[in-house]
């Protein structure tokens, strides 16, 4: 993992930005070696309620990682499917588990010497890489694909519900169901705060100050 990354000129899709991603799971592996457990929340999540209680029923399977797809979903009315996301872009309805689609922006990681292998083949591939380290979950994991589940010699992937754990291209009337929602296919701060705001997930006051406290988590 590079040492010379500069944060402060991370933008999007720049290269430093793309090393910036490779630190997470790296970070990710050390912790795992310690024997502990990981619950991953990119920074830009927004959650409808505790993380920790929606979360913690997957750290008990060892040997799975538990990860949000990043596939557009669009089943909407009067026969609707495609959509755009705010960026412009057209999407349209795809299987959760489609090439590359494993977003490594939220995960569950029980620690084990069969999860500590995984990881760290995922961050030697992630530095061969020129894009971000999202793409070497599915690249490393998904050896072979059945149904929704990847199988590799170490470890199972599973997706969370996109319903509940749903992204910018999640394009579902009913969300009753919505636990955490993740801009990521918004651009900058201010697109990804002003989403959050929208659906009563950006838990801050005018000082950028925490509100979570006082919510029934």
């Amino acid at each position: 993992i590079s040492k010379n990354v500069n944060t402060s000129a991370a933008d999007y899709g720049s290269t430093n930005f793309r090393q910036l991603t490779k630190t997470k799971s790296y970070i990710v592996l050390q912790i795992l070696r310690m024997g502990v457990s990981v619950i991953f929340c990119d920074v830009d999540i927004g959650w409808a309620s505790s993380p920790w209680l929606s979360l913690v029923g997957y750290v008990s399977r060892t040997r799975t990682l538990t990860i949000q797809s990043n596939a557009p979903m669009v089943q909407l009315e009067d026969g609707v499917t495609y959509a755009t996301t705010s960026n412009g872009a057209n999407v349209t309805d795809e299987p959760p588990l489609g090439k590359r689609r494993l977003n490594s922006g939220l995960y569950i990681a029980p620690t084990s010497p069969s999860m500590i292998r995984a990881f760290k083949r995922i961050t030697t591939r992630a530095i061969r890489f020129k894009l971000s380290e999202q793409p070497a979950f599915y690249d490393e994991l998904c050896t072979r694909v059945s149904n929704d589940e990847c199988h590799d010699e170490d470890v199972t992937v599973r997706l969370l519900d996109r319903r509940a754990f749903r992204h910018e291209a999640v394009f579902v009337n009913d969300t009753s169901s919505q636990v955490a929602y993740h801009p990521n296919w918004r651009v900058g701060g201010d697109a990804k705060r002003n989403a959050l705001r929208t659906r009563s997930m950006w838990h801050a006051d005018s000082s950028n100050l925490c509100t979570g406290r006082h919510r029934s988590y």
